[in-house]
Formats: C-alpha cells, structure tokens, sequence
C-alpha cells in the first residue's frame, strides 16, 4: 500500500504544475538542486543507510520533484531526448520486463548473479538499450499511432 501512495507522486505533480501556486519551485537553479536530490537518494538507498520502503519513498519524491521542475520550465519540450523518452515511457513501462525476462532466460549467463564488474556494467548497459530498443519498437508499432486510430474509430462509431 505504501508503494502506491509513492506512486501517486506522478499524479500530483502532474496537477500541481498546472497551476500557478508553489512559483518558489519554479526556480532554474532547482532543476539541478533536485536532479542532485535523486542521484543522492538513489545512492542512499542503494548503499542502505535508509531502510528499503523509506528511501523508495525518498527517491520517489525527489523524481517528483525533478519532474515538477522540468515541467514549470519546459525543459522537457525543449530536449529530443526527453521528448523521445516521454514518448515511449508507456510502452517501456509495458513491456520491459517482458524483455528483460526473456534475455536473461536465453542467455544462461544472466541467471548468476551479477558481481559490480566492468565487463557486467557493460552488459547490464547492453541488456538496458536492448530494452530501450525494444520499447521504442513497441511504440513506433502501436502507441504512436493511438489517436489515428481512436479518431477512426470515433468516426465509425458516430456515423
């Protein structure tokens, strides 16, 4: 249950950005404050100086966070990168487990467990953009074309 409400971050981010209270946030110098919040909380949690379910839940509101700062500037429109990875983030959240399962599934060497190598970081980046790769797919095939659809069908349905 708890994961939830860390989930539910997104959705307030996404409705407080809409409005025009909370302009202290608003801040340039806090996109970069608040990035610095994530890779902090990532590491905190990852190196377990915060019990698991805390420091989740600290990532999580530092990504809210960031998120609500590259919306107030519009930084998002502003980067192909970011606009790529918005893009597709409905089908990489779709489908990269799937794929991830599969790989590590054909590839017996996944099914030991990783030890921090250089050669293992260079597959685990392997297997990521392979994923990313595979996401992108899912989207060119069936995400991007949603609203051509939808609006095919609307028009069907209201002759």
């Amino acid at each position: 249950m708890i994961y939830f409400a860390y989930w539910t971050f997104g959705s307030v981010v996404y409705f407080v950005a809409k409005k025009d209270f909370l302009t202290f946030l608003s801040s340039k110098k806090l996109v970069y404050i608040f990035l610095f919040l994530v890779f902090i909380s990532a590491s905190i949690t990852r190196l377990r100086f915060l019990d698991k379910i805390v420091g989740d839940g600290f990532i999580s509101f530092s990504v809210a966070l960031l998120i609500f700062s590259l919306i107030k500037h519009d930084i998002i429109k502003d980067s192909k990168i970011l606009v790529f990875f918005t893009n597709i983030s409905y089908s990489l959240y779709a489908v990269h487990l799937p794929i991830i399962i599969f790989i590590v599934s054909i590839f017996p060497y996944f099914k030991l467990k990783l030890q921090p190598a250089f050669g293992n970081s260079l597959l685990s980046l392997a297997v990521l953009l392979v994923t990313i790769l595979m996401s992108w797919l899912f989207y060119l095939v069936f995400e991007k074309n949603t609203n051509f659809i939808k609006s095919k069908f609307i028009k069907y349905i209201n002759k």
